[in-house]
């Protein structure tokens, strides 16, 4: 395999091809290393359609996501490129040296409770970074944690963000409703996941998952479950494993979200110490059960008919008074242990509802910041849909003047006519030469001795640019053209079967900085 991308990257060979495009290792020949990569190729769609603009935009996005991720943990792939070649859109990732947790179980079997707790121990930091940055990975499994040969550090790759920019062209184009829309593996997703609604602690279920997938080797389509209350029942295949860690798990892998834990961080804290806060009802103490009366006189009356002296029978009262005594205070420290106990116990309870009421207030602000997240991003796309059905509209409706004056003016032959025609609309078919403007920027196109020229200007501080030496790509019916300045990237798109509009484009080293479609004056 001798392909090359963007004149940079050589494909060494396959990783993989899957439903939503292919997976390859390339080296990037442009390094003084010849570094290895991995490279996504998403799957190829219709130019055409409208939808290609929306998941262009959705892909930059998320290729924005996965930069500032990687950028902020080692234990996340770097995200080093992403680009635009023949219609079809490229990820350039570091590549991880290491095995997957899924090859590590197939080569050496069940995993110890020492090994399993420590890759818990070293990932959960990674997980509560990511949720802190407002993202649900969707996809935690063991084929998507890489143990890193150099330091032996677990890391995440496979972000289910780049899948559903892919599952947004199924979505858009009619065939599926976009609630259905689900990402992730089955067995490992929670039931909110798997009803499109996932929040942060599904990722902690998948992970619970996978922990007991490598100390039972079953996966957890292979696990019965309790019929009464639902949970997975496992540590049957896993005898060895300490109560401790057991504990953890099960509670990271409970059916209902507000029993699990709330966070990442909060897992990590109870693997640590392997405890789990629980509510233990204290059976009552034995003082507080009732002394039975004594059989016993308080008096004894000898044998002998002797009567005894006043002196005896002060000493046996005294006695006598003060067994009732110690009687009496047996009783009410009895009575007051039991009481203790009670109050203790209602305390625990209170504060363990109190608990529960702040997981679930807390999950469901979470929910809501994600459901506003996503009607955010619906009403962006929605806006530029509008907006550039407007743009298309004014710029047909002066193509139709300007194809109303031009025969207006034309001379009486016919052929002066479509000379004169000719002449005033740009040759639609090679070149957008001409300008072309919306209420922020004006832009100049034109092409002289086989160089393409770039002159744009804001309308809003008149600040210019001028560049030449464009280069194009793309196909017959949608061109790019991309000219580059330093670190930044600027990029007009154009298509001869609609040659009134443009679309630019900037990048800086940070990812996109501006995207506004142009209509031509």
């Amino acid at each position: 395999m001798n392909q090359m991308l963007e004149n940079r990257y050589r494909i060494v060979r396959e990783l993989g091809d899957g439903g939503f495009g292919k997976t390859y290792v390339a080296q990037d020949t442009h390094m003084p290393s010849n570094r290895y990569s991995v490279i996504k190729q998403l799957k190829p769609m219709n130019q055409g359609s409208e939808i290609y603009q929306i998941v262009q935009d959705r892909f930059l996005r998320e290729a924005a996501i996965l930069e500032q991720l990687g950028g902020g943990s080692n234990q996340i792939p770097t995200l080093y490129a992403y680009f635009e070649s023949n219609g079809q859109f490229y990820l350039v990732q570091e590549y991880i040296e290491g095995e997957t947790l899924s090859k590590k179980l197939r080569t050496q079997g069940k995993l110890s409770s020492d090994v399993v707790k420590d890759i818990l121990l070293k990932i959960l930091p990674v997980l509560e970074y990511v949720h802190n940055k407002g993202i649900v990975h969707r996809d935690i499994k063991p084929d998507n944690i890489i143990i890193r040969d150099a330091d032996n550090l677990p890391v995440l790759i496979d972000f289910g963000a780049v899948k559903e920019t892919m599952q947004t062209i199924v979505s858009q184009s009619g065939n599926t409703p976009k609630s259905s829309i689900v990402i992730g593996t089955p067995g490992f997703m929670s039931s909110e996941q798997l009803s499109g609604r996932p929040v942060f602690n599904s990722d902690l279920y998948a992970l619970g998952m996978t922990a007991i997938y490598l100390l039972t080797g079953k996966m957890p389509q292979e696990l019965d479950s309790d019929p009464r209350t639902g949970e997975v029942v496992w540590k049957e295949h896993a005898p060895d494993v300490s109560s401790e860690l057991a504990a953890v798990l099960d509670k990271a892998v409970q059916s209902h979200l507000r029993d699990r834990f709330s966070s990442a961080n909060e897992m990590l804290n109870a693997l640590k110490s392997e405890t789990i806060a629980t509510t233990i009802i204290a059976p009552p103490s034995p003082a507080a059960a009732t002394i039975p009366p004594s059989n016993q006189p308080s008096t004894v009356v000898s044998p002998q008919e002797t009567k005894p002296s006043s002196s005896t029978s002060s000493s046996k009262g005294s006695k006598a008074a003060i067994i009732v005594g110690i009687v009496s205070l047996l009783v009410l420290g009895g009575v007051g242990t039991f009481a203790f106990s009670m109050m203790n116990q209602q305390q625990a309870v209170q504060q363990r509802l109190a608990s529960i009421e702040a997981e679930r207030q807390k999950a469901e602000e979470s929910r809501r910041e994600q459901n506003e997240n996503n009607s955010r991003r619906e009403q962006e796309l929605q806006r530029q849909l509008e907006e550039e059905k407007k743009l298309r509209e004014e710029a047909e409706k002066r193509r139709r003047d300007r194809v109303v004056q031009v025969q207006s003016n034309s001379n009486s032959t016919s052929n002066t006519s479509s000379n004169t025609s000719s002449n005033s609309t740009p040759n639609s078919s090679s070149f957008p030469e001409g300008t072309f403007a919306n209420s922020e920027w004006s832009l100049n196109l034109f092409s002289r001795n086989n160089n393409i020229y770039y002159q744009a200007q804001s309308l809003k501080d008149s600040s210019s640019l001028s560049l030449q030496n464009g280069r194009t790509s793309g196909s017959s019916n949608r061109r790019i053209y991309t000219w580059n300045n330093g670190a930044y990237r600027y990029q007009v798109t154009w298509q001869p079967n609609d040659p009134d509009y443009v679309r630019l484009r900037v990048f800086t080293p940070s990812g996109e900085q501006l995207n506004q479609l142009l209509s031509r004056n």
